[in-house]
């Protein structure tokens, strides 16, 4: 189904409003930093600063795959790298079941807390190298 000029520009219009809000937590998250003296809350907001600039950096890629006709993954570009690919996915399952190892003898918070939220980043990883094998079975 092909979608409309004007509809997609529409949804570039929401992806620019979305990037308004990363740029928002950016900042709010950079206040914080500056000013909490626990490790714990500096970090947490840390990670979600660095999420919200990588955030605003995806959503930029996703408006010029949407405004340009020549941005695509050719599974031709995919096969030189994909044996480090899938060197670096099985170091990500080996996290995950570090992370899963851990967390069946772990009852402490705040340390429970962190290990989940490596836990479900470590899977987040390994969904993104098995979405990007996609690309590379369009052979």
């Amino acid at each position: 189904m092909e979608i409309s000029k004007e509809k997609l520009e529409q949804i570039v219009q929401v992806l620019i409003q979305w990037q308004k809000v990363e740029d928002l937590a950016i900042r709010n998250s950079t206040e914080i930093i500056k000013s909490v003296e626990n490790p714990i809350v500096y970090y947490v907001m840390e990670i979600i600063r660095q999420d919200a600039i990588m955030h605003r950096r995806i959503l930029q890629l996703i408006i010029d795959n949407i405004r340009s006709e020549d941005f695509s993954i050719e599974p031709e570009e995919l096969e030189p790298l994909w044996s480090f690919i899938e060197e670096h996915n099985k170091l990500e399952k080996e996290a995950v079941q570090f992370a899963e190892k851990i967390l069946e003898n772990l009852d402490q918070q705040p340390a429970k807390y962190l290990m989940e939220y490596l836990l479900v980043d470590e899977q987040k990883h390994d969904f993104l190298l098995e979405k990007l094998n996609l690309f590379r079975e369009k052979k």
